[in-house]
C-alpha cells in the first residue's frame, strides 16, 4: 500500500501552480500558458480528497511498519527495497507534477524529470525487484 501511494501523496504535497502566478510576469488569460502535458481536469474538492486520503494511508503504512519491525514481525532486510520503491513513486508523483505544470515558454523542469527522474525512478524500481529476489533467494535457502 505505501508504494502505490506514495505518487499520489507527492503530487498532492507538491500543490498545483496557481494561473495567475506563473513567471515573473503574470499573464491573466490561461490561454496564454503553454504545457508539456495538460494535466486532467479534476475538481479542487476530489484533489484534497485524493491526496489527503493518499497521505493519511502514507502514515498509517509507516507507522504500521515500525511497529512490526518493533515487534520483530518485520525482516530489516526489507526497508531497502521497500524505501527504493517509495522513493521512485515519490520521483513519479513529482514528475507527474511539474510536466503538467502551466508555463510560459518551455517547461524546463518537465524535461528534466523526463530525462533524469524518471531513469532514476526506473533504476530504483529495478534495484528494488534485485534486491527483494536476492532476500527470497536467501530466505528460502536457509529454509
Amino acid at each position: 500500500m505505501l508504494v502505490l501511494v506514495s505518487p499520489a501523496t507527492a503530487w498532492w504535497m507538491t500543490g498545483p501552480v496557481a494561473n495567475n502566478e506563473v513567471g515573473p510576469a503574470a499573464v491573466s488569460n490561461p490561454d496564454d500558458y503553454d504545457y508539456m502535458v495538460r494535466g486532467p481536469e479534476i475538481s479542487p474538492w476530489v484533489e484534497n480528497v485524493v491526496g489527503g486520503t493518499a497521505l493519511v494511508l502514507v502514515v498509517l503504512a509507516v507507522l504500521g511498519l515500525a511497529a512490526e519491525a518493533r515487534r520483530g514481525r518485520w525482516d530489516g532486510r526489507w526497508w531497502m527495497p521497500a524505501g527504493a520503491a517509495v522513493a521512485a513513486g515519490v520521483i513519479v508523483g513529482l514528475t507527474a507534477r511539474v510536466v503538467t505544470a502551466p508555463v510560459i515558454g518551455a517547461n524546463i523542469g518537465g524535461g528534466m524529470m523526463i530525462l533524469f527522474g524518471l531513469p532514476l525512478a526506473f533504476g530504483l524500481l529495478v534495484g528494488s525487484a534485485v534486491w527483494s529476489v536476492r532476500i527470497l533467494v536467501t530466505t528460502s535457502a536457509a529454509l
